[in-house]
């Protein structure tokens, strides 16, 4: 099975998406605030690096990469100034987790299970499912059921065991199953 780093023009498309949604915004202004050693993590992307202000790193030997959440923590966790973005899944006794807020003068909510999942913790990411049909036509119905499977408690269940994303909340969950009955509908009426 080839992962996302083994299909680079998916994960670009994938990474230009997020750029557009606001998330250059938000690395340009923390890395505004970068001194001293800086570890760069970008999945060996070096998004980052253009944006460090040159007196960090000219002349100097200063680029470490790290790939994997678990390595990420336990690497930074030895650096009292070290930083890294991860998934909460990864965090240990050694680091800190950072509160952030939405907007100035919003206020500022901690990581936890809870505040991920109901996305008050600004800084979260979705997986989104993508089908291929014509517009204004249904859903195939295999692949409307296997959608419901992934939305079930059964489905759900399934993510929690894992341990890689967070299952969605009982909320979330009713909002995409009345999104997923209403694929087709405003077509076929004006049909």
């Amino acid at each position: 099975m080839r992962g996302i780093e083994q299909v680079p023009w998916l994960y670009d498309a994938m990474l230009a998406v997020g750029e557009w949604t606001g998330l250059k915004r938000w690395r340009e202004w923390l890395v505004r605030g970068a001194k001293g050693r800086v570890l760069d993590v970008g999945c060996g992307t070096g998004r980052n690096l253009p944006l460090l202000p040159a007196s960090l790193y000219e002349g100097k030997d200063f680029a470490t990469l790290l790939g994997a959440g678990e390595q990420m923590t336990a690497d930074v966790s030895k650096d009292r100034y070290g930083i890294t973005y991860t998934g909460i899944l990864y965090r240990n006794a050694g680091v800190k987790t950072v509160a952030m807020a939405r907007a100035s003068g919003a206020p500022f909510v901690a990581p936890t299970l809870e505040s991920v999942q109901d996305r008050s913790y600004p800084l979260t990411r979705e997986v989104y499912y993508y089908t291929n049909r014509a517009v204004g036509k249904t859903i195939d119905p295999l692949v409307k059921e296997y959608l419901r499977f992934v939305l079930s408690r059964e489905g759900q269940d399934a993510v929690q065991r894992d341990g890689k994303y967070l299952p969605l909340t009982a909320t979330i969950v009713r909002e995409q199953l009345r999104r997923l009955d209403e694929v087709g509908k405003a077509s076929k009426a004006a049909e």
